[in-house]
Formats: structure tokens, sequence, C-alpha cells
């Protein structure tokens, strides 16, 4: 309920909520005598937004406290028509504060650009460093440590934050001489290389106070492999995924290039191949995406999938069912600094059902032209999904990226 709050008093803009809150009381105190009716509706009105907002489950976005302005700017207005020999104090009350806004410096923001320069300058010697983030602070942290960054969705549970860093670090360590790890830590927690199962050096290089009142510090580990790490064996058994080497593929039908033309995407054309057994879903924009079975360079075999945007493109498998647990692996290749990612999708049933998107893998090229080798293994109850069906899915955030030898075994 904090943190709900603090987002409805950011939305409202400090000064607003502020005047909105004394107007609030003395519109109280004149009408519970003269205007009881209003007053209460006034009340039942206030009473229901704060309801819908401080008890939403997973009350994330700043955007839905917004509401709360208007309100704000009423009863701001109110107390100015009622004070009106008395406005310009509340004028210079809020012009106080919004310096006060102003000069206050962002100290999270601070934080991340001492961090960058740290990494900047550990990694001046380092051929293709890399830096792992969250989501939120990859344009600040490519911007100020010049350094190719990974985005990934820091999770506040330790365990969940160890499982995806572990994924991550596992795929990317035979191709990055070394790896810059950015996540918040409570005071009482720190990652270790034992904990992620990292052979070589792993090293805290930096730590901050972030939030004093909850003890949350803002840590950079380094890690260093020690040798060469082994590549991953394609894993034995039934492959569940349907023509994961996209040797069949097969021409876009009138009906769907139809769909494709109304979406205004001008690369699919009647002679576009693409992959039998997978679905494409290009968004509802005007974006560059091209998405075709390219039989130019392939990874394996006589064709590879191919995957540009400068958006979210995305591709997904046929449906699969997971036994208990499963292995994963597949080969990629693409353009320098190409930003792909792997996803899982969980149904209950195969028909009318939305699927729960599970993120798996983050992917960074750090190289043109270099063949990746991708493997994890996944386990549904690490997760806490129920469903019995699953889709593959491959993204294409940003660049170009090729995709072969897609393969998924139930794990014995």
């Amino acid at each position: 309920m904090g943190e709900a709050l603090n987002k409805i008093i950011k939305a409202c803009f400090e000064g607003f909520f502020g005047t909105m809150i004394a107007g609030w009381l003395f519109y109280t105190l004149q009408s519970i005598r003269k205007n009881r009716r209003m007053f209460i509706w006034l009340w039942l009105i206030l009473f229901a937004m704060a309801s819908w907002r401080f008890f939403i489950h997973n009350f994330y976005s700043p955007r839905y406290a917004a509401i709360f302005l208007f309100p704000a700017i009423l009863l701001t207005a109110y107390m100015m028509v009622k004070f009106r020999k008395w406005w310009w104090v509340l004028i210079i009350v809020m012009g106080i504060i919004c310096c006060c806004k102003i000069l206050r410096q962002d100290a999270s923001g601070r934080l991340l650009i001492n961090a960058a320069d740290i990494i900047r300058k550990n990694s001046a010697n380092k051929k293709h460093p890399l830096s792992i983030v969250n989501y939120k602070d990859k344009l600040r942290m490519e911007f100020y440590s010049a350094v190719q960054v990974l985005p990934f969705n820091e999770s506040k549970e330790f365990s969940e934050k160890i499982r995806a860093l572990s994924k991550i670090i596992a795929n990317h360590a035979n191709y990055s001489d070394a790896i810059y790890i950015c996540c918040e830590m409570p005071h009482d927690s720190k990652i270790t290389g034992e904990n992620l199962n990292l052979n070589g050096d792993f090293k805290l290089i930096y730590s901050a106070l972030s939030s004093r009142k909850k003890k949350i510090y803002f840590n950079v580990y380094r890690y260093y492999r020690k040798g060469k790490i082994s590549s991953p064996a394609v894993p034995e058994g039934k492959n569940l995924i349907a023509n994961g080497g996209f040797e069949e593929s097969s021409l876009f039908n009138k009906e769907l290039l139809q769909i494709l033309s109304k979406r205004r995407h001008k690369f699919f054309t009647d002679k576009t191949q693409y992959p039998v057994s997978w679905s494409i879903n290009p968004r509802d924009c005007n974006i560059q995406t091209e998405i075709e079975v390219s039989a130019v360079d392939p990874l394996s075999g006589k064709k590879s999938l191919r995957l540009q945007s400068t958006d979210i493109c995305e591709v997904y498998s046929n449906f699969f069912t997971i036994n208990d647990k499963a292995e994963f692996y597949c080969r990629i290749r693409g353009k320098e600094n190409s930003l792909a990612s792997i996803i899982l999708l969980n149904y209950e049933q195969i028909r009318n059902c939305r699927p729960v998107s599970i993120p798996v893998l983050p992917v960074k090229i750090l190289q043109d032209d270099q063949i990746m080798e991708l493997s994890f293994l996944f386990d549904p109850a690490e997760y806490g999904v129920t469903g019995k069906y699953f889709r593959l899915q491959f993204n294409v955030d940003n660049g170009e990226v090729f995709f072969d030898d897609v393969t998924v075994v139930n794990k014995k």
C-alpha cells in the first residue's frame, strides 16, 4: 500500500497532492454542515478511487494513478477560489516545491551512472564485454558505459533472480570475455559464484545503498570465465518441436498476405518462404519486420529461420507437452548488438485459452556472424505453471538473428 500511495503522490505531482489534501479538508469542514449530500458523494468517489488503486493486484504502472490528478486540480482550484485573498501564498509554496524537485538529484540515476563509469573503465581492455541490467536501466547503461547491454526481468525474489542470471551467464560465457551483472540486493543477501554454478573469477566490484528504508543495495558483479567452457550437446530423445531445422517451408497464402498488407508490412510477398509448423506474429504497426526461411548461408542443413526487426517480432512453434522437465537447445547467429529472447507459452488447453508467457532466456549477439549454441533445462514447477501444453517462441527485439537446430526433449 505504501508503494501505491507513493505512485499516486508522484502522479498528482507533490505540490498538487498537498493542495488536494488541504482543499479536501477545507471542503469537508465547510460541507459537513451545509451540503452533506455533495460531501458524501465526494467522499464516496474518492474512497472508490483509492480502493481501486490500493487493493488492485500488481499495482505497477504509475499511469493508472494519474486519475487522481483530476480531483487534485479541482480541489486545488476550490481552495484558490475559497481563499482568493491568499492565492499568492499557494503559488509561492508550489513554486518552492517545483524548485526543490528540479534541484534534487535522482539517487538511483546517480548510482547507475557511477556503476556505468566503473564498468566502462574495468572493461577498457576487453574485446567483447557484456553488461546485464534490469530492463528499465538498459538505455542509460548503454549510453554511460559504452558496453553492450543485455536487459533481463529482474525479480525481487532471490531464487528467481539467481535462476535467470545463471541461465544468461551460462549461455553467454563462451562469447564474452567479461560479464558485468547489475542488480539490487537486500543487505542480508549476496550473490556468489557458487550460487550461479560458475567456474571462474566472480567478484563484487561496486556496491551502493539505493534504498535506506528497505536496506537495498545496487551491486555490480564481474565474471571472468576460467578457460573454455564445453559447448552444450544436442539432447538425445524425441524432438517435441516439429520442423526444428526449418528445412520445410511454404509460400504465404493470399489470406495471410492480405492480413500482413493491412498491417502495412511491406516485406512479405507471394514469394516469401515461411516455416511449416510454425506461426508468425508481426505487430500491428508500421515497422521493418522480416520473417522468412532463408537458404543463404544457413547455420545447419539447407535452410535457417531469419528474423529481422526494428521492434519486437515473434515466431512460435507447434504445441508440445512437457511430462516433467525438458531440455532445450538451438543454434543462433546474427548481427552484432542484435537482441533476441526465448519465451515459453503455457496453455491450460489448446483452444480458447490465453497463454501464460514465461521469459526464459534473453540473448545478446556480441559479434557479427558468430554462431552461438544455447541450452537450458526447464522445470515448470520452478515457474509455478500448471498448464499441460507449451509453445516455444522466438522474439527479436532489434537487429537480425538466424535460428536453427531447435530441439526440445523431455528429460527422463
